[in-house]
């Protein structure tokens, strides 16, 4: 008997590994497109782009219109949410001003609180246009889309903790961006 589960356990463990060994260059080809799709929704326009900044969870992406024009930058970022890792993208000009966008790449946030974040309607949308001279706040309790500042974005009803480390995760990667981009 220990013989027979001995067996067994040696050859689920060795399939494991093959097939972890086997998938490996898909899941990189396929998160790599899911970058390449994503950097051309947070800079509007951009045809190609090239990689300026490559940590494991910090990358700079330049993104180019078809004439070879700088249109801005695209940041992935990693940060800390309430029950996991967040994964984002953002798009902002090439003087560093105004965000175009924003979007959520990855994350394990509550699912139908947290989880939010990832959606257009209730948090996304907030996130068009920004003015990124200063930070980012946090407005809570949230307020109607023409009465927020050019630098806030609504906080999710039931979901602070979530908003708010997206805003965290934000503006530490811009303060990084601009230090990055000043020093070439």
């Amino acid at each position: 008997m220990i013989f027979v589960l001995t067996l067994v356990a040696v050859i689920s463990s060795g399939l494991l590994a093959y097939f972890a060994v086997y998938t490996q260059p898909y899941i990189e080809k396929n998160k790599k497109a899911e970058i390449e799709k994503a950097i051309k929704e947070v800079v509007p326009g951009t045809i190609e782009s090239k990689v300026l900044k490559d940590e494991n969870k910090f990358k700079i992406f330049a993104g180019y219109d078809k004439d070879g024009k700088l249109l801005g930058y695209a940041v992935y970022t990693v940060g800390t949410g309430f029950q996991d890792l967040i994964t984002i993208m953002f798009g902002v000009d090439k003087h560093l001003e105004k965000m175009y966008r924003l979007e959520v790449l990855e994350q394990k946030e509550t699912p139908g609180l947290g989880a939010k974040i990832t959606d257009e309607n209730i948090f996304l949308k907030f996130w068009k246009n920004k003015n990124i001279r200063g930070e980012i706040i946090l407005a809570k309790p949230p307020k109607g889309e023409s009465e927020l500042k050019d630098n806030e974005v609504n906080a999710i009803s039931g979901a602070t903790i979530s908003s708010r480390s997206v805003v965290t995760i934000v503006n530490k990667a811009l303060k990084r961006v601009k230090e990055e981009v000043k020093n070439g």
